[in-house]
């Protein structure tokens, strides 16, 4: 079964959400939690959407054609 684009964009948003998760944690070691949220999560959430929509746009429209190279080999 196939995913859907919307089901695709929001597996693409998790995964960068574990990874700012993970950014934020290590940076409010330093700092408290709210200077780390705005120092290591704030200016990448805009960027991490904008990849994310990306991602899922393009993986969605090579679906078949990744599909049928990899049942050909």
């Amino acid at each position: 079964r196939q995913a859907n684009l919307l089901q695709l964009i929001s597996v693409m948003l998790l995964a960068h959400t574990l990874i700012l998760f993970a950014g934020w944690f290590r940076l409010s070691f330093m700092l408290n939690t709210t200077a780390a949220f705005y120092a290591g999560v704030q200016p990448f959430l805009l960027g991490a959407l904008y990849k994310s929509i990306a991602a899922a746009v393009i993986v969605y429209a090579l679906r078949k054609h990744i599909w049928k190279s990899a049942v050909a080999n």
